[in-house]
């Protein structure tokens, strides 16, 4: 089991026959090694791009720093534990997951580390 530094609980990213101490087994599903390369790359000070893409709920970060919304604090979290962190906001507000399927090279980057996507208002 390897620590997830995101809140101190552990889960498992490769041996999913080990019972993990999480509560929610669905949380061990999928190839996470992706997410363990960004995790060491945290660790060891390394550059580490880091993808926002989504509607108006995470663009407007962008339009208007004085608006706290949810990429502020998690791009200021990140940044405190590696300073080697570049934040790319692709957001625009108005989209729907469908436009980043269809626009998804365009709006995230091949050097994109960690992707977060949030389309929580506009696909409904």
């Amino acid at each position: 089991m390897v620590q997830n530094y995101l809140n101190d609980s552990f889960y498992m990213l490769y041996h999913h026959d080990i019972p993990t101490t999480h509560p929610h087994p669905a949380f061990t599903w999928g190839d996470l090694s992706r997410l363990a390369r960004v995790s060491h790359k945290m660790r060891r000070n390394e550059p580490v791009t880091v993808t926002f893409v989504g509607c108006s709920v995470s663009s407007s970060y962008c339009q208007n720093p004085s608006v706290t919304c949810w990429v502020a604090p998690v791009s200021d979290w990140l940044k405190q534990q590696n300073p080697k962190v570049e934040i790319v906001n692709n957001a625009v507000g108005g989209t729907t997951s469908r436009t980043t399927a269809e626009c998804f090279d365009a709006m995230v980057g091949k050097d994109a580390d960690l992707i977060f996507l949030e389309y929580s208002y506009n696909d409904r």
